[in-house]
């Protein structure tokens, strides 16, 4: 659910992928684990697609490295 209202907000701070990464760990929490690896499996591909957009290096590796991409 929080990801169909994600287009309906105005929190653009907040990423795609934070957002599954979020409800992954939710979902693990609550004992969920094939549906919270789903949720990662999503928020990596997010990841990947959006650092194999960036053609600077440099870029891609700090990135990659940014903390908000660790689940």
């Amino acid at each position: 659910r929080a990801v169909d209202l994600l287009s309906q907000n105005d929190e653009s701070w907040i990423t795609t992928e934070q957002v599954h990464y979020a409800r992954a760990r939710i979902l693990r929490a609550a004992g969920r684990v094939q549906e919270a690896e789903e949720q990662e499996h999503l928020a990596a591909a997010l990841v990947a697609t959006r650092a194999d957009s960036i053609t600077n290096p440099e870029q891609r590796r700090r990135y990659l490295e940014s903390p908000t991409h660790d689940p």
